[in-house]
Protein backbone atom coordinates (compact mmCIF):
# COMPACT_ATOMS: atom_id res chain seq x y z
CA UNK A 1 0.00 0.00 0.00
CA UNK A 2 1.36 3.37 -1.16
CA UNK A 3 2.01 6.59 1.12
CA UNK A 4 4.21 9.14 2.52
CA UNK A 5 5.79 9.11 5.92
CA UNK A 6 7.60 11.99 7.99
CA UNK A 7 10.37 11.29 10.27
CA UNK A 8 10.00 14.58 12.37
CA UNK A 9 8.16 15.95 14.70
CA UNK A 10 5.28 17.93 13.77
CA UNK A 11 3.78 21.33 15.53
CA UNK A 12 0.05 21.36 14.81
CA UNK A 13 -0.78 24.53 12.25
CA UNK A 14 -1.65 27.55 13.28
CA UNK A 15 -5.90 28.38 13.12
CA UNK A 16 -7.09 29.05 9.81
CA UNK A 17 -8.31 32.68 9.32
CA UNK A 18 -12.35 32.89 7.48
CA UNK A 19 -10.80 33.96 4.25
CA UNK A 20 -7.81 30.66 4.45
CA UNK A 21 -10.94 28.26 5.02
CA UNK A 22 -12.80 30.12 2.07
CA UNK A 23 -9.20 29.64 -0.13
CA UNK A 24 -9.14 26.36 1.54
CA UNK A 25 -12.72 25.44 0.39
CA UNK A 26 -12.14 26.67 -3.31
CA UNK A 27 -8.93 24.73 -3.34
CA UNK A 28 -10.76 21.20 -2.07
CA UNK A 29 -13.97 22.11 -4.56
CA UNK A 30 -11.53 22.66 -7.40
CA UNK A 31 -9.37 19.26 -6.64
CA UNK A 32 -13.11 17.13 -6.06
CA UNK A 33 -13.07 18.94 -9.90
CA UNK A 34 -10.15 16.82 -11.32
CA UNK A 35 -10.42 14.16 -9.28
CA UNK A 36 -13.44 13.67 -10.55
CA UNK A 37 -12.53 14.00 -14.09
CA UNK A 38 -9.34 11.23 -13.05
CA UNK A 39 -10.79 8.75 -11.49
CA UNK A 40 -13.86 8.44 -14.44
CA UNK A 41 -11.00 7.05 -16.65
CA UNK A 42 -10.06 4.58 -13.95
CA UNK A 43 -11.91 0.88 -14.45
CA UNK A 44 -10.25 -1.02 -11.67
CA UNK A 45 -11.35 -0.66 -7.71
CA UNK A 46 -7.78 -0.64 -6.05
CA UNK A 47 -6.70 1.66 -8.21
CA UNK A 48 -9.29 4.30 -7.89
CA UNK A 49 -9.05 4.21 -4.64
CA UNK A 50 -5.50 4.28 -4.44
CA UNK A 51 -5.82 7.22 -6.41
CA UNK A 52 -8.22 8.70 -3.67
CA UNK A 53 -6.18 8.09 -0.93
CA UNK A 54 -3.09 9.76 -2.50
CA UNK A 55 -5.44 12.67 -3.80
CA UNK A 56 -6.86 13.24 0.11
CA UNK A 57 -2.65 13.73 0.42
CA UNK A 58 -1.83 15.69 -2.14
CA UNK A 59 -4.81 18.01 -2.47
CA UNK A 60 -6.42 17.84 0.89
CA UNK A 61 -3.74 18.70 3.43
CA UNK A 62 -4.17 15.48 4.58
CA UNK A 63 -1.45 13.68 7.17
CA UNK A 64 -3.01 10.47 6.77
CA UNK A 65 -5.60 8.77 4.43
CA UNK A 66 -7.29 5.65 4.78
CA UNK A 67 -9.94 3.59 2.85
CA UNK A 68 -11.89 0.28 4.05
CA UNK A 69 -14.21 -1.74 2.14
CA UNK A 70 -16.01 -3.45 3.62
CA UNK A 71 -17.38 -7.14 3.57
CA UNK A 72 -20.61 -7.94 4.69
CA UNK A 73 -19.53 -11.73 5.67
CA UNK A 74 -17.40 -11.18 8.44
CA UNK A 75 -19.21 -7.19 9.09
CA UNK A 76 -15.81 -5.72 8.97
CA UNK A 77 -13.91 -2.90 7.53
CA UNK A 78 -10.87 -3.95 5.35
CA UNK A 79 -8.25 -1.55 4.79
CA UNK A 80 -8.00 -1.36 0.97
CA UNK A 81 -5.80 1.70 0.21
CA UNK A 82 -4.00 4.65 2.24
CA UNK A 83 -1.63 7.33 1.71
CA UNK A 84 0.55 9.69 4.27
CA UNK A 85 2.07 8.32 7.03
CA UNK A 86 3.06 5.22 7.02
CA UNK A 87 4.71 2.25 9.32
CA UNK A 88 4.06 -1.44 9.76
CA UNK A 89 2.54 -1.10 13.17
CA UNK A 90 -0.18 1.44 11.88
CA UNK A 91 -0.52 -0.62 8.80
CA UNK A 92 -1.61 -3.22 10.74
CA UNK A 93 -3.52 -1.75 13.55
CA UNK A 94 -5.91 -0.20 10.36
CA UNK A 95 -6.03 -3.54 8.38
CA UNK A 96 -9.44 -4.80 9.70
CA UNK A 97 -11.68 -3.15 11.90
CA UNK A 98 -14.68 -5.21 13.57
CA UNK A 99 -17.54 -2.49 12.62
CA UNK A 100 -19.65 -3.90 15.75
CA UNK A 101 -17.31 -3.24 18.30
CA UNK A 102 -13.99 -0.76 16.78
CA UNK A 103 -14.29 2.98 18.72
CA UNK A 104 -12.44 4.62 15.93
CA UNK A 105 -14.49 7.00 14.13
CA UNK A 106 -14.34 4.47 11.68
CA UNK A 107 -16.33 2.14 13.17
CA UNK A 108 -19.39 4.49 13.89
CA UNK A 109 -19.01 6.10 10.38
CA UNK A 110 -20.21 2.31 9.62
CA UNK A 111 -22.19 1.82 12.53
CA UNK A 112 -24.25 4.89 11.85
CA UNK A 113 -24.08 5.24 7.90
CA UNK A 114 -23.31 9.17 9.33
CA UNK A 115 -20.23 11.27 8.44
CA UNK A 116 -17.96 11.30 11.95
CA UNK A 117 -15.64 14.36 12.85
CA UNK A 118 -13.42 15.00 15.69
CA UNK A 119 -11.28 18.28 16.37
CA UNK A 120 -8.94 18.88 19.13
CA UNK A 121 -7.98 15.42 19.52
CA UNK A 122 -4.97 16.23 21.66
CA UNK A 123 -8.00 17.50 24.60
CA UNK A 124 -10.20 15.06 24.40
CA UNK A 125 -7.94 12.08 25.29
CA UNK A 126 -4.19 11.38 24.78
CA UNK A 127 -3.06 10.80 21.32
CA UNK A 128 -1.45 7.81 20.20
CA UNK A 129 2.18 8.75 19.65
CA UNK A 130 2.29 7.97 16.12
CA UNK A 131 -0.73 10.62 15.68
CA UNK A 132 0.68 13.21 18.29
CA UNK A 133 4.58 12.64 16.61
CA UNK A 134 2.59 13.36 13.15
CA UNK A 135 0.80 16.59 14.63
CA UNK A 136 -2.96 15.35 14.46
CA UNK A 137 -5.38 17.63 15.54
CA UNK A 138 -8.35 16.08 14.11
CA UNK A 139 -9.72 13.11 12.07
CA UNK A 140 -13.50 13.12 9.81
CA UNK A 141 -14.66 9.51 8.75
CA UNK A 142 -17.31 9.44 5.86
CA UNK A 143 -19.02 6.27 4.89
CA UNK A 144 -19.67 5.30 1.57
CA UNK A 145 -23.29 4.39 0.68
CA UNK A 146 -24.95 3.47 -2.46
CA UNK A 147 -28.55 3.26 -1.97
CA UNK A 148 -28.80 2.30 1.43
CA UNK A 149 -25.79 -0.03 1.35
CA UNK A 150 -22.24 0.00 3.31
CA UNK A 151 -19.40 -0.16 0.76
CA UNK A 152 -16.77 0.97 2.48
CA UNK A 153 -15.53 4.26 5.03
CA UNK A 154 -12.89 6.87 4.10
CA UNK A 155 -11.14 8.30 7.34
CA UNK A 156 -9.18 12.04 6.86
CA UNK A 157 -6.32 12.58 9.31
CA UNK A 158 -5.52 16.28 9.36
CA UNK A 159 -3.53 18.89 11.26
CA UNK A 160 -5.91 21.80 10.95
CA UNK A 161 -9.05 22.01 12.69
CA UNK A 162 -12.32 20.58 10.36
CA UNK A 163 -14.18 23.54 10.25
CA UNK A 164 -18.02 23.02 8.96
CA UNK A 165 -17.16 24.72 5.42
CA UNK A 166 -14.18 22.23 5.10
CA UNK A 167 -16.51 19.41 6.06
CA UNK A 168 -18.72 20.10 3.24
CA UNK A 169 -16.41 19.92 0.79
CA UNK A 170 -14.89 17.01 2.11
CA UNK A 171 -18.43 15.48 1.99
CA UNK A 172 -18.73 16.62 -1.72
CA UNK A 173 -15.34 14.78 -2.35
CA UNK A 174 -16.84 11.75 -0.48
CA UNK A 175 -19.63 11.78 -2.81
CA UNK A 176 -17.88 12.04 -5.83
CA UNK A 177 -15.96 8.97 -4.59
CA UNK A 178 -19.09 6.97 -3.63
CA UNK A 179 -20.39 7.51 -7.52
CA UNK A 180 -17.04 6.45 -9.19
CA UNK A 181 -17.23 3.10 -6.43
CA UNK A 182 -20.87 3.04 -7.80
CA UNK A 183 -19.82 2.74 -11.75
CA UNK A 184 -17.09 0.38 -11.29
CA UNK A 185 -19.41 -1.86 -9.21
CA UNK A 186 -21.83 -1.11 -12.09
CA UNK A 187 -19.55 -1.67 -14.45
CA UNK A 188 -18.25 -5.02 -12.34
CA UNK A 189 -21.46 -6.22 -12.50
CA UNK A 190 -22.15 -5.83 -16.19
CA UNK A 191 -18.75 -7.36 -17.02
CA UNK A 192 -19.47 -10.30 -14.96
CA UNK A 193 -23.44 -10.49 -16.33
CA UNK A 194 -21.38 -10.30 -20.14
CA UNK A 195 -19.01 -13.61 -18.95
CA UNK A 196 -22.03 -15.49 -17.52
CA UNK A 197 -24.13 -14.62 -20.77
CA UNK A 198 -20.54 -15.51 -23.02
CA UNK A 199 -20.00 -18.81 -20.71
CA UNK A 200 -23.69 -19.52 -21.22
CA UNK A 201 -23.77 -19.21 -24.84
CA UNK A 202 -20.63 -21.14 -25.39
CA UNK A 203 -22.41 -23.95 -23.46
CA UNK A 204 -25.02 -23.86 -25.34
CA UNK A 205 -23.07 -23.89 -28.21
CA UNK A 206 -21.10 -26.81 -26.84
CA UNK A 207 -24.85 -28.21 -26.10
CA UNK A 208 -25.90 -28.10 -29.43
CA UNK A 209 -22.90 -28.88 -31.05
CA UNK A 210 -22.77 -32.05 -28.94
CA UNK A 211 -26.45 -32.45 -29.39
CA UNK A 212 -25.82 -32.53 -33.55
CA UNK A 213 -23.31 -35.30 -33.19
CA UNK A 214 -25.18 -37.00 -31.15
CA UNK A 215 -28.35 -37.08 -33.39
CA UNK A 216 -26.41 -37.83 -36.70
CA UNK A 217 -25.22 -40.47 -35.20
CA UNK A 218 -28.17 -41.98 -33.53
CA UNK A 219 -29.98 -44.78 -35.64
CA UNK A 220 -32.88 -43.20 -35.88
CA UNK A 221 -34.80 -40.20 -37.46
CA UNK A 222 -34.97 -37.48 -35.10
CA UNK A 223 -36.84 -34.43 -35.66
CA UNK A 224 -38.23 -30.88 -33.89
CA UNK A 225 -40.55 -28.60 -34.65
CA UNK A 226 -41.77 -25.33 -32.97
CA UNK A 227 -44.93 -24.47 -31.53
CA UNK A 228 -47.40 -24.04 -34.73
CA UNK A 229 -45.48 -27.21 -36.18
CA UNK A 230 -43.08 -26.10 -38.30
CA UNK A 231 -39.98 -28.21 -38.75
CA UNK A 232 -36.88 -26.73 -36.99
CA UNK A 233 -34.53 -30.02 -37.22
CA UNK A 234 -34.16 -33.12 -39.13
CA UNK A 235 -30.61 -35.39 -37.97
CA UNK A 236 -28.54 -36.94 -40.73
CA UNK A 237 -30.53 -40.38 -40.11
CA UNK A 238 -33.43 -38.58 -41.82
CA UNK A 239 -31.78 -36.77 -44.58
CA UNK A 240 -30.11 -39.09 -45.69
CA UNK A 241 -33.06 -42.09 -45.39
CA UNK A 242 -35.09 -39.41 -47.49
CA UNK A 243 -32.29 -38.02 -49.91
CA UNK A 244 -33.30 -34.55 -49.23
CA UNK A 245 -31.85 -31.63 -48.33
CA UNK A 246 -32.25 -29.83 -44.75
CA UNK A 247 -33.66 -26.93 -46.96
CA UNK A 248 -35.96 -29.02 -48.58
CA UNK A 249 -37.52 -30.17 -45.24
CA UNK A 250 -37.57 -27.05 -42.94
CA UNK A 251 -41.20 -26.01 -42.50
CA UNK A 252 -43.79 -28.14 -44.30
CA UNK A 253 -41.66 -29.89 -46.53
CA UNK A 254 -41.28 -32.71 -44.68
CA UNK A 255 -44.84 -33.39 -45.17
CA UNK A 256 -43.93 -33.87 -48.76
CA UNK A 257 -42.32 -37.62 -48.59
CA UNK A 258 -45.38 -39.24 -46.40
CA UNK A 259 -47.46 -41.69 -48.30
CA UNK A 260 -50.70 -39.85 -49.96
CA UNK A 261 -52.77 -42.16 -48.20
CA UNK A 262 -51.43 -41.84 -44.97
CA UNK A 263 -50.58 -38.15 -45.00
CA UNK A 264 -53.92 -36.66 -43.36
CA UNK A 265 -53.89 -39.55 -40.74
CA UNK A 266 -50.59 -37.79 -39.87
CA UNK A 267 -51.90 -34.05 -40.45
CA UNK A 268 -54.82 -34.60 -38.24
CA UNK A 269 -52.40 -36.67 -35.28
CA UNK A 270 -50.62 -33.89 -35.01
CA UNK A 271 -52.49 -31.09 -34.97
CA UNK A 272 -54.17 -32.54 -32.24
CA UNK A 273 -51.34 -33.00 -30.28
CA UNK A 274 -50.15 -29.45 -30.86
CA UNK A 275 -53.45 -28.66 -29.07
CA UNK A 276 -53.09 -30.95 -26.49
CA UNK A 277 -49.59 -30.77 -26.28
CA UNK A 278 -49.29 -34.40 -25.39
CA UNK A 279 -47.19 -36.92 -27.14
CA UNK A 280 -48.46 -39.56 -29.29
CA UNK A 281 -47.28 -42.33 -31.14
CA UNK A 282 -47.92 -43.39 -35.03
CA UNK A 283 -47.31 -45.73 -37.49
CA UNK A 284 -47.08 -44.62 -41.31
CA UNK A 285 -45.38 -44.61 -44.49
CA UNK A 286 -42.64 -42.68 -45.55
CA UNK A 287 -40.64 -42.09 -49.14
CA UNK A 288 -36.84 -43.43 -48.97
CA UNK A 289 -34.26 -41.76 -51.33
CA UNK A 290 -34.87 -44.86 -54.07
CA UNK A 291 -38.26 -43.84 -54.41
CA UNK A 292 -39.55 -47.09 -52.62
CA UNK A 293 -41.92 -46.78 -49.10
CA UNK A 294 -41.14 -47.72 -46.14
CA UNK A 295 -43.13 -47.86 -42.86
CA UNK A 296 -42.19 -45.93 -39.94
CA UNK A 297 -43.00 -46.33 -35.95
CA UNK A 298 -43.02 -42.31 -34.96
CA UNK A 299 -43.16 -41.46 -31.24
CA UNK A 300 -43.09 -37.39 -30.60
CA UNK A 301 -42.99 -35.94 -27.07
CA UNK A 302 -43.62 -31.99 -26.38
CA UNK A 303 -40.60 -29.84 -25.38
CA UNK A 304 -40.97 -27.39 -22.01
CA UNK A 305 -39.05 -24.60 -21.47
CA UNK A 306 -37.76 -24.34 -17.94
CA UNK A 307 -40.19 -21.91 -16.95
CA UNK A 308 -42.99 -24.05 -18.59
CA UNK A 309 -43.52 -22.75 -21.54
CA UNK A 310 -44.45 -24.99 -24.87
CA UNK A 311 -41.61 -25.09 -27.54
CA UNK A 312 -42.77 -27.97 -29.67
CA UNK A 313 -41.87 -31.25 -30.51
CA UNK A 314 -39.09 -33.86 -30.53
CA UNK A 315 -39.66 -36.96 -31.91
CA UNK A 316 -37.84 -40.16 -33.52
CA UNK A 317 -38.66 -42.36 -36.42
CA UNK A 318 -37.69 -46.27 -36.63
CA UNK A 319 -37.86 -48.68 -39.57
CA UNK A 320 -40.45 -50.96 -38.71
CA UNK A 321 -41.44 -52.09 -42.85
CA UNK A 322 -39.53 -55.60 -41.61
CA UNK A 323 -41.97 -56.20 -38.94
CA UNK A 324 -45.31 -55.11 -40.89
CA UNK A 325 -44.41 -57.58 -43.08
CA UNK A 326 -44.01 -60.21 -41.01
CA UNK A 327 -47.24 -58.77 -39.23
CA UNK A 328 -48.87 -59.00 -42.77
CA UNK A 329 -47.59 -62.76 -43.97
CA UNK A 330 -48.67 -63.82 -40.24
CA UNK A 331 -52.42 -62.62 -40.49
CA UNK A 332 -51.85 -64.46 -44.15
CA UNK A 333 -51.14 -67.34 -42.66
CA UNK A 334 -53.62 -66.92 -40.16
CA UNK A 335 -56.67 -66.38 -42.63
CA UNK A 336 -55.84 -69.04 -44.81
CA UNK A 337 -54.95 -71.48 -41.41
CA UNK A 338 -58.65 -70.78 -40.55
CA UNK A 339 -60.13 -71.07 -44.29
CA UNK A 340 -58.33 -74.65 -43.89
CA UNK A 341 -59.75 -75.20 -40.50
CA UNK A 342 -62.93 -74.48 -41.90
CA UNK A 343 -62.38 -77.02 -45.02
CA UNK A 344 -61.67 -79.25 -42.79
CA UNK A 345 -64.67 -79.41 -40.54
CA UNK A 346 -66.75 -79.42 -43.61
CA UNK A 347 -65.08 -82.37 -44.56
CA UNK A 348 -64.67 -84.60 -40.85
CA UNK A 349 -68.70 -83.60 -40.76
CA UNK A 350 -69.30 -85.31 -44.21
CA UNK A 351 -66.85 -88.20 -43.48
CA UNK A 352 -68.73 -88.38 -39.89
CA UNK A 353 -72.02 -88.99 -41.95
CA UNK A 354 -70.79 -91.15 -44.45
CA UNK A 355 -69.08 -93.42 -41.75
CA UNK A 356 -71.52 -93.07 -39.33
CA UNK A 357 -74.02 -94.72 -42.31
CA UNK A 358 -71.42 -96.76 -43.47
CA UNK A 359 -71.16 -98.55 -39.82
CA UNK A 360 -75.19 -98.26 -39.38
CA UNK A 361 -75.41 -100.58 -42.53
CA UNK A 362 -72.88 -102.91 -41.24
CA UNK A 363 -74.93 -102.92 -37.94
CA UNK A 364 -77.77 -103.66 -39.96
CA UNK A 365 -76.64 -106.62 -41.96
CA UNK A 366 -75.01 -108.30 -39.10
CA UNK A 367 -78.41 -108.12 -37.36
CA UNK A 368 -80.00 -109.30 -40.58
CA UNK A 369 -77.16 -112.39 -40.84
CA UNK A 370 -78.13 -112.83 -36.98
CA UNK A 371 -81.95 -113.30 -37.60
CA UNK A 372 -81.36 -115.78 -40.33
CA UNK A 373 -78.82 -118.01 -38.78
CA UNK A 374 -80.29 -120.92 -37.08
CA UNK A 375 -77.01 -121.63 -34.94
CA UNK A 376 -77.40 -119.64 -31.48
CA UNK A 377 -73.69 -119.50 -30.91
CA UNK A 378 -72.67 -117.83 -33.92
CA UNK A 379 -76.14 -115.64 -33.53
CA UNK A 380 -74.86 -114.46 -30.31
CA UNK A 381 -71.36 -113.59 -31.23
CA UNK A 382 -73.07 -111.48 -34.64
CA UNK A 383 -74.99 -109.91 -31.69
CA UNK A 384 -71.56 -109.12 -29.82
CA UNK A 385 -70.36 -107.65 -32.94
CA UNK A 386 -73.17 -105.45 -33.42
CA UNK A 387 -72.63 -104.06 -30.31
CA UNK A 388 -68.92 -103.15 -30.57
CA UNK A 389 -69.88 -101.39 -33.86
CA UNK A 390 -72.05 -99.29 -31.83
CA UNK A 391 -69.94 -98.57 -29.36
CA UNK A 392 -67.45 -97.34 -31.91
CA UNK A 393 -69.76 -95.39 -33.65
CA UNK A 394 -70.85 -93.36 -29.88
CA UNK A 395 -67.01 -92.56 -29.61
CA UNK A 396 -66.64 -91.59 -32.98
CA UNK A 397 -70.12 -89.00 -32.53
CA UNK A 398 -68.36 -87.21 -29.72
CA UNK A 399 -65.49 -86.97 -31.24
CA UNK A 400 -66.64 -85.39 -34.13
CA UNK A 401 -68.57 -82.85 -32.49
CA UNK A 402 -65.64 -81.74 -30.28
CA UNK A 403 -63.72 -81.57 -33.62
CA UNK A 404 -66.85 -78.96 -34.83
CA UNK A 405 -66.31 -77.21 -31.61
CA UNK A 406 -62.85 -76.14 -30.93
CA UNK A 407 -61.07 -77.77 -34.31
CA UNK A 408 -59.45 -80.60 -32.02
CA UNK A 409 -60.29 -84.31 -31.15
CA UNK A 410 -57.33 -85.38 -29.27
CA UNK A 411 -59.42 -85.75 -26.21
CA UNK A 412 -62.77 -87.00 -24.96
CA UNK A 413 -64.96 -87.53 -22.19
CA UNK A 414 -65.13 -90.70 -20.53
CA UNK A 415 -68.59 -89.56 -18.81
CA UNK A 416 -69.49 -88.33 -22.19
CA UNK A 417 -69.08 -91.24 -23.76
CA UNK A 418 -70.43 -93.75 -20.92
CA UNK A 419 -73.88 -91.77 -20.79
CA UNK A 420 -74.14 -92.42 -24.23
CA UNK A 421 -73.37 -95.47 -24.41
CA UNK A 422 -75.34 -97.67 -21.00
CA UNK A 423 -78.91 -96.44 -22.42
CA UNK A 424 -78.05 -98.65 -25.36
CA UNK A 425 -76.86 -101.15 -23.28
CA UNK A 426 -80.36 -100.69 -20.96
CA UNK A 427 -82.51 -101.07 -24.35
CA UNK A 428 -80.78 -104.71 -24.85
CA UNK A 429 -81.05 -105.46 -21.01
CA UNK A 430 -84.65 -105.63 -21.13
CA UNK A 431 -86.46 -105.44 -17.98
CA UNK A 432 -83.31 -106.19 -16.00
CA UNK A 433 -82.15 -102.40 -14.49
CA UNK A 434 -78.19 -100.44 -15.51
CA UNK A 435 -77.46 -98.18 -12.62
CA UNK A 436 -74.40 -96.25 -13.09
CA UNK A 437 -72.39 -93.49 -11.31
CA UNK A 438 -70.04 -91.84 -13.07
CA UNK A 439 -67.02 -89.17 -12.60
CA UNK A 440 -65.58 -87.54 -15.70
CA UNK A 441 -62.28 -88.22 -16.55
CA UNK A 442 -60.53 -86.57 -19.76
CA UNK A 443 -58.76 -89.31 -21.64
CA UNK A 444 -57.14 -89.95 -24.83
CA UNK A 445 -59.35 -90.64 -27.89
CA UNK A 446 -57.36 -94.49 -27.94
CA UNK A 447 -58.59 -94.32 -24.08
CA UNK A 448 -62.03 -93.46 -24.70
CA UNK A 449 -62.82 -95.78 -27.67
CA UNK A 450 -60.95 -98.87 -25.14
CA UNK A 451 -62.30 -97.50 -22.14
CA UNK A 452 -66.56 -97.98 -23.97
CA UNK A 453 -65.35 -101.15 -25.33
CA UNK A 454 -64.38 -102.49 -22.06
CA UNK A 455 -67.29 -101.42 -20.67
CA UNK A 456 -69.72 -102.75 -23.64
CA UNK A 457 -68.09 -105.96 -23.01
CA UNK A 458 -68.25 -106.30 -18.98
CA UNK A 459 -72.28 -104.53 -19.17
CA UNK A 460 -73.23 -107.39 -21.54
CA UNK A 461 -71.47 -110.38 -19.76
CA UNK A 462 -73.07 -109.39 -16.42
CA UNK A 463 -76.04 -109.60 -18.40
CA UNK A 464 -75.46 -112.80 -20.02
CA UNK A 465 -74.01 -114.40 -16.90
CA UNK A 466 -75.31 -112.71 -13.68
CA UNK A 467 -78.62 -111.59 -12.09
CA UNK A 468 -80.48 -108.91 -11.55
CA UNK A 469 -79.23 -105.11 -11.71
CA UNK A 470 -76.03 -104.06 -13.07
CA UNK A 471 -74.04 -101.45 -11.35
CA UNK A 472 -71.39 -99.62 -13.77
CA UNK A 473 -69.19 -96.89 -10.97
CA UNK A 474 -66.37 -94.67 -12.52
CA UNK A 475 -64.39 -92.87 -10.03
CA UNK A 476 -60.95 -90.63 -10.40
CA UNK A 477 -58.83 -90.68 -7.86
CA UNK A 478 -54.63 -89.04 -8.52
CA UNK A 479 -54.49 -88.85 -12.07
CA UNK A 480 -56.19 -93.23 -12.15
CA UNK A 481 -59.88 -94.01 -13.24
CA UNK A 482 -61.04 -97.05 -11.47
CA UNK A 483 -64.09 -99.00 -13.45
CA UNK A 484 -66.13 -101.24 -11.97
CA UNK A 485 -69.19 -103.56 -13.17
CA UNK A 486 -71.07 -105.68 -10.97
CA UNK A 487 -74.25 -108.04 -10.69
CA UNK A 488 -75.94 -109.65 -8.29
CA UNK A 489 -75.88 -113.65 -9.65
CA UNK A 490 -74.00 -116.43 -8.75
CA UNK A 491 -70.87 -114.60 -9.24
CA UNK A 492 -67.77 -116.25 -10.98
CA UNK A 493 -67.28 -120.18 -9.92
CA UNK A 494 -64.86 -121.12 -8.10
CA UNK A 495 -62.40 -122.57 -10.79
CA UNK A 496 -62.71 -119.24 -12.77
CA UNK A 497 -59.68 -118.82 -14.56
CA UNK A 498 -60.01 -115.66 -17.11
CA UNK A 499 -57.27 -116.42 -18.94
CA UNK A 500 -59.16 -119.40 -20.22
CA UNK A 501 -62.55 -118.06 -20.25
CA UNK A 502 -62.05 -116.24 -23.97
CA UNK A 503 -65.91 -117.87 -24.89
CA UNK A 504 -66.96 -115.11 -22.51
CA UNK A 505 -65.42 -112.16 -24.37
CA UNK A 506 -63.37 -111.59 -21.85
CA UNK A 507 -60.22 -111.96 -24.00
CA UNK A 508 -61.05 -108.93 -25.70
CA UNK A 509 -61.45 -106.87 -22.49
CA UNK A 510 -57.80 -108.28 -20.78
CA UNK A 511 -56.21 -107.21 -24.14
CA UNK A 512 -57.96 -103.91 -24.68
CA UNK A 513 -56.61 -103.09 -20.68
CA UNK A 514 -53.50 -104.29 -21.06
CA UNK A 515 -52.29 -102.99 -24.23
CA UNK A 516 -54.40 -99.95 -24.92
CA UNK A 517 -55.39 -98.72 -21.03
CA UNK A 518 -51.91 -99.88 -19.74
CA UNK A 519 -53.81 -101.06 -16.84
CA UNK A 520 -54.47 -103.96 -14.67
CA UNK A 521 -58.07 -106.05 -14.11
CA UNK A 522 -59.34 -108.01 -11.37
CA UNK A 523 -62.12 -110.34 -11.46
CA UNK A 524 -63.68 -111.25 -7.79
CA UNK A 525 -67.04 -111.87 -5.90
CA UNK A 526 -68.93 -109.83 -3.81
CA UNK A 527 -69.30 -110.96 -0.21
CA UNK A 528 -72.86 -110.26 -0.36
CA UNK A 529 -73.11 -112.45 -3.54
CA UNK A 530 -72.77 -111.25 -7.42
CA UNK A 531 -69.67 -110.92 -9.73
CA UNK A 532 -67.16 -107.95 -9.96
CA UNK A 533 -64.48 -106.62 -12.33
CA UNK A 534 -62.60 -103.58 -11.52
CA UNK A 535 -60.50 -101.96 -14.21
CA UNK A 536 -58.07 -99.67 -12.79
CA UNK A 537 -55.44 -97.65 -15.39
CA UNK A 538 -53.48 -94.04 -15.45
CA UNK A 539 -55.37 -91.31 -17.07
CA UNK A 540 -53.23 -89.87 -20.01
CA UNK A 541 -53.01 -86.55 -21.41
Amino acid sequence: MAGRSDSKMVQKAAPLSIQERQLTVTRYLRASTRAAEQMALIFDLDGLLEKVATTLVDDFDAVLARVWLYEPETRALRLTAGAGISNQKLDALHAQIDVASYPHPAGEAARTLRPVVQNALAGDSPLPEWARHAGIVSLAAFPLVIGRTLRGVLAFFSRQTLYDEVMEALANFAAIVTAAVSDIDQLERERAAREELERKEQALRETEERFRIMADSAPVLLWMSDTEGSCTFLNEGWLKFTGRAMEQEMGDGWKESIHPEDLKFVIDTYRQALQTRQGYQIEYRLRRADGGYRWLFSSAAPRFLPDGQFAGFIGSCVDITERKETEEAQLRTQREIESLNARLQRAMTETHHRVKNSLQIVAAMVDMQRMEEDNALRAESLKQLGMHIHTLAVVHDILTEQAKQDGLAHSVSAQAVLERLLPALQNMAGARPIRFSLADAHLSSQQGTSLALVANELVNNALKYGQGAVEVHLSVQDHHALLKVRDHGPGFPPDFDSRQAANTGLELVQNLVRSDLSGQIQFANQPEGGACVTVSFPIKS
